[in-house]
């Protein structure tokens, strides 16, 4: 069995970026909102590590916190264009840890989390989804 280990890197970069507040979408407001020590994302990259993160990644769009369950979730695209990735945010605090400890132990499932999800992923498979994706100073 083979490991691509920068397979790997990557996806666990994205992982980690999912927690920044990416809502604008130029490279310079991504890499500003990755080494944002003051927001909730708590694990800050280094100015190297953003910097080259840009110059990998694009943010095509980002959902923040929904008001029902706190799911978060960013769809990051190549820069290269051969690939897309939808990252989903873990705990965060709040409802995130009601999901977690309530509805995931108790019912087996984060359901308002999985119906946050399931309709992100409809609104950004519309026909005119692209206009949501990309919208300058985002």
């Amino acid at each position: 069995m083979n490991t691509n280990f920068s397979f790997i890197a990557d996806m666990a970069e994205l992982a980690e970026a999912s927690y920044a507040n990416l809502a604008k979408y130029t490279d310079e407001a991504v890499q500003a909102a990755l080494q944002d020590s003051d927001s909730d994302f708590k694990m800050t990259f280094s100015a190297t590590q953003a910097a080259e993160f840009v110059e990998k990644w694009s943010v095509l769009n980002h959902l923040p916190n929904t008001p029902s369950s706190d799911f978060s979730a960013t769809l990051f695209r190549s820069k290269s264009g051969a690939d897309y990735v939808l990252a989903l945010r873990g705990t965060a605090g709040g409802n995130d840890l009601q999901a977690d400890g309530g509805d995931i132990v108790l019912d087996g499932a984060a359901t308002d989390q999985i119906i946050d999800l399931y309709n992100y992923v409809r609104r950004l498979s519309l026909p005119h989804a692209d206009e949501l994706l990309l919208e300058p100073g985002r």
